[in-house]
């Protein structure tokens, strides 16, 4: 028979679900302070998160940092990562990314080599680290 122990289960959840509410939010009913999200709140509770090992008995943290600059780590187990895509219906540009959305979803450069994309320019891309993903060199690539 196994004993109850809440303190040693395993739950699954989004590292940047959980740098986002933990080190983001403010605690649940109470008003967001300033630099914290304005949505949502700090349901983390008891959770943490653990590293991992892996075949070749390597310890790797899930993440790298402290604080409010606690990041993924990007050496963290690929089998432990997952994508996520911002779907957009398909358009007649260049990039199959529809005219009116090249202002956010533009690729990281042009071919001029600037910035043109919102979410795949650094200002995005430092937003999107600091709560947890990692943003990928394929940003504003339509398939």
């Amino acid at each position: 028979m196994f004993k109850k122990n809440p303190g040693n289960i395993v739950f699954p959840f989004s590292i940047g679900k959980y740098i986002a509410q933990k080190f983001h939010s403010a605690a649940c009913g109470k008003k967001p302070g300033k630099g914290q999200n304005q949505f949502g709140c700090n349901a983390v509770g008891n959770l943490v998160l653990r590293s991992v090992t892996n075949q070749a008995h390597k310890v790797t943290a899930p993440t790298v940092g402290t604080g409010v600059k606690t990041t993924i780590n990007p050496s963290f187990a690929a089998n432990f990562q997952r994508l996520v895509y911002d779907v957009v219906p398909s358009g007649t540009t260049a990039n199959r990314i529809p005219s009116r959305l090249q202002p956010f979803f533009n690729p990281a450069t042009t071919a001029k080599g600037k910035v043109s994309g919102y979410f795949c320019g650094a200002t995005a891309r430092k937003i999107l680290v600091s709560y947890g993903f990692l943003p990928t060199p394929e940003c504003g690539i339509g398939l």
